[in-house]
């Protein structure tokens, strides 16, 4: 069980970026050593036989020469290194001496070299395959016939021929501590190489666990914690701080959540509990009937006005409305439209002499909303007038709707778009405000690509600014 439990933990190990960042450089490493270990290999040994070829060709030489000026074939074997043999005969293949732990049972020729290969004076280096007795202190011990490396010369008078030769085994045996060496350094290198990618991840990938943690910790309910954030300018530094980014957003977005549900809660309460009021006392044959009816309408209407101006929201969020929705808008239409409308009902002057031509690109239900809607902040609180102007310029176009109340601080003007923000709570509620025409108006100029401002105007009051791109050709 413990075995299982083992293997289970390393390959859970292995799943992670640490462990596959480490498995990926010991293997990297292990494969760039194994290739230049190989070419290693080849190069050593071609080098090993080059030198082996070499060597036996000056033996094969030095004895050549002296067999020329008389010396006794017999006394230049008697000395012979191991694993190898020297061989001295005629042109005709006669034996005339032969030397070394291998011992050849016939001419050297036979198969490979032919005496005319080799000129007289002298030398050449090739494989040759021969049949040999391997000797162990005098005694015959196998006899094989295998390729060898041999170094092979010609006397002067072309008479004699030398053969020095050697086992390939020589260089096999040449190579085998390297291979030792290679075989024991290749694991331990990509072991080591391993483990320290291994120390290094971990190093590298501590904060992101300290992020995981703290992560973990923070719930929906409670966004207030933030992720430490790691002490060197790197990507984790900048993960740890698009993290905490976001969890202020989100906390930022939570609490305007939670402000806008328990301000739409009491919203939703006031009418509500009127209407219950009223229907509860309400009675057809009392003489007040027809003034509790007009106030449960007004009531109702205004129920009516506040859910739909939460479900506008609500749907409309994130809305930024497709191309197949966006056309062509002309502004002076909608605004001359508005315009009728509040006359009809106020008793307010309606001064549209600076309405002109503006065209945008937008969605018309909601740009009509958007007039609408300032329209009618306008007209509650006006005093007698309210004013409409249009201004269409090289890159945007732009209108604004002014009344003639009460100015707007400069320190209220941007709370005034915030949901169910009222400047005069008890004023906006006699005049049918829902605290939410202003905020959807903000999000409608947004979503459009616009601005809005508010300003003091010259009439004395205020002035809704609205600044939308000019459609392009």
């Amino acid at each position: 069980m413990k075995v299982k439990a083992k293997l289970a933990d390393i390959r859970q190990g292995l799943r992670t970026v640490r462990g596959r960042s480490a498995l990926f450089a010991g293997i990297v490493v292990a494969v760039v050593l194994a290739a230049g270990m190989a070419v290693i290999l080849v190069l050593y040994r071609g080098s090993l036989e080059s030198n082996l070829n070499a060597t036996l060709r000056q033996q094969a030489e030095d004895r050549a020469q002296l067999v020329s000026t008389g010396t006794d074939p017999t006394q230049l074997v008697a000395t012979f290194r191991d694993e190898s043999l020297v061989w001295i005969g005629t042109a005709d293949g006669t034996a005339l001496a032969t030397g070394g732990s291998l011992r050849l049972t016939g001419s050297p020729f036979t198969d490979v070299v032919a005496i005319t290969d080799v000129p007289s004076g002298s030398s050449v280096a090739q494989r040759i395959t021969a049949e040999f007795e391997e000797l162990d202190e005098g005694t015959v011990t196998e006899i094989e016939t295998e390729s060898l490396q041999a170094g092979i010369a010609r006397s002067t008078d072309g008479t004699i021929l030398v053969v020095a030769a050697a086992e390939s085994e020589v260089i096999d045996k040449a190579l085998g501590p390297l291979l030792r060496l290679f075989a024991v350094a290749l694991p331990v290198a990509a072991l080591g190489v391993a483990l320290l990618a291994w120390n290094t991840a971990g190093r590298a990938l501590r904060p992101v666990d300290d992020i995981r943690r703290e992560s973990d910790r923070i719930s929906g309910s409670n966004l207030s914690g933030r992720v430490p954030l790691p002490e060197g300018q790197d990507e984790i530094h900048e993960l740890a701080g698009t993290m905490n980014e976001m969890l202020e957003r989100l906390e930022t977005h939570q609490r305007s959540l939670r402000q806008f549900t328990s301000d739409a809660s009491h919203e939703l309460k006031s009418p509500v509990a009127n209407i219950q009021i009223l229907a509860e006392t309400a009675s057809v044959n009392d003489e007040a009937w027809p003034d509790l009816r007009d106030r449960i309408v007004s009531e109702t209407t205004r129920l009516k006005d506040l859910v739909g101006n939460l479900l506008y929201l609500a749907s409309h969020d994130e809305a930024k409305g497709t191309a197949a929705e966006r056309q062509i808008v002309h502004l002076d239409d909608l605004l001359f439209d508005e315009a009728e409308a509040v006359s009809a009902t106020a008793d307010l002057r309606i001064d549209i002499g600076g309405v002109g031509p503006a065209e945008v690109l937008g969605v018309r239900s909601d740009l009509r909303r958007l007039a609408r809607n300032l329209v009618d902040n306008a007209a509650r609180h006006a005093a007698t007038t309210v004013h409409f102007t249009t201004c269409d310029d090289n890159t945007s176009v732009s209108f604004t709707v002014s009344n003639d109340g009460e100015s707007i601080p400069h320190e209220l003007r941007d709370r005034i778009f915030e949901r169910f923000a009222r400047i005069d709570d008890a004023r906006d509620r006699n005049h049918g405000g829902t605290g939410l025409g202003l905020a959807i108006v903000k999000q409608i100029v947004e979503q459009h690509g616009g601005t809005i401002a508010v300003e003091d105007w010259s009439g004395g009051g205020t002035t809704m600014r609205v600044r939308l791109p000019k459609p392009t050709v």
